[in-house]
């Protein structure tokens, strides 16, 4: 027999999984298209939806065995929620590292930028290591 406390533990673990399913759709779009103004919206979402499954009885762990006892037609359709998002997670994950080798590509050009206009051929500074005076 189902309780109805079980019923409830169901809907609302089904209602994070949906929460957690569209905001890392929104994540994944908003790295897609560097789009940094919708990142810095859904990213507070999507830790709200981390901390209430955390809260969740159980935890992640809760939230798993509240969704075993959904019967198979609706199950089904959680499955289908659950690869999305692990594909939405994976991509991201992905989109991250692309980004930050691309900030640190464009720190790397930066610094050597600031090297030529302070040590280059048409600066005032000899470059470091070069010696300033001829009796050292």
């Amino acid at each position: 027999m189902v309780s109805v406390n079980d019923n409830a533990n169901q809907r609302t673990a089904t209602s994070l999984l949906g929460d957690l399913t569209l905001a890392l759709a929104k994540q994944r779009q908003a790295l897609t298209m560097n789009d940094w103004k919708s990142l810095a919206d859904v990213i507070p979402r999507l830790q709200d939806v981390v901390s209430a499954i955390s809260h969740f009885p159980g935890g992640v762990n809760g939230v798993r065995e509240a969704l075993r006892s959904i019967e198979p037609e609706a199950r089904r359709e959680l499955d289908g929620l659950l690869e999305a998002a692990a594909v939405d997670r994976r991509a991201s994950t992905e989109l991250i590292k692309i980004n930050l080798q691309r900030f640190y590509a464009l720190k790397s050009i930066y610094a050597v930028s600031q090297f030529q206009d302070t040590y280059g051929q048409e600066a005032s500074s000899p470059p470091p290591g070069m010696r300033v005076s001829t009796r050292v």
